[in-house]
């Protein structure tokens, strides 16, 4: 598998292994198997995401995507590796505009990490960037990241809570979150510029 000649491949690099003249598409395949069967399941469906983790931050969404679902159908029932797995899968059929494929793979997610604040804002800001915005589902998703959420940049999370607000025309709780979103963040000129317009 592609995971298998990645390793080949970077053990080369590493000098682990010394790649010759004779090493063909046969042989390589042959150091491949081994290398994947000594992998345990878990480690090879963490490998698998983690290599795809990196293609899609890449770019290369259309690599990433078989990596992800070698991951999902190893059987391995490790949350983390199902939510990584399943997001990038539902970024890829976003793109290939199948929403349905898109949600099955979101819900994926959310069955295995209900209470992962990092997946809910990404649901929310996609269901903010469709073309026919679903705002009510972005800001429940955006309001649960925004209580949970335990990293940096909570500000952002209260600017895109106080942006939807507005947009459903609930216009004191915008500006609720948009002061949260300014005293996290003073210097944040997006947020200024968002109350502005509140204000006008």
């Amino acid at each position: 598998g592609m995971l298998a000649l990645w390793l080949v491949e970077a053990m080369s690099e590493r000098g682990i292994v010394q790649p010759v003249d004779t090493w063909g598409e046969q042989a390589i395949a042959a150091v491949s198997s081994q290398i994947e069967a000594r992998l345990d399941p878990k480690l090879r469906a963490l490998s698998l995401v983690n290599l795809a983790k990196v293609l899609f931050w890449a770019g290369k969404i259309e690599d990433a995507s078989p990596l992800a679902s070698q991951a999902l159908v190893s059987g391995v029932e490790d949350p983390t590796i199902i939510v990584d797995a399943a997001s990038i899968l539902a970024s890829h059929y976003a793109l290939q505009g199948d929403t349905a494929e898109e949600q099955k793979y979101f819900r994926m997610a959310l069955n295995a990490n209900p209470r992962n604040p990092d997946l809910h804002y990404r649901i929310g800001l996609r269901s903010m960037s469709k073309e026919s915005p679903e705002l009510e589902v972005a800001a429940a998703h955006i309001f649960f990241a925004s209580v949970f959420w335990s990293r940096e940049h909570r500000d952002m999370l209260h600017q895109d809570l106080g942006r939807i607000m507005a947009e459903r025309h609930r216009y004191e709780a915008a500006y609720s979150d948009l002061l949260e979103a300014r005293r996290l963040d003073p210097q944040n000129k997006d947020t200024e510029s968002l109350l502005a317009r509140l204000r006008e």
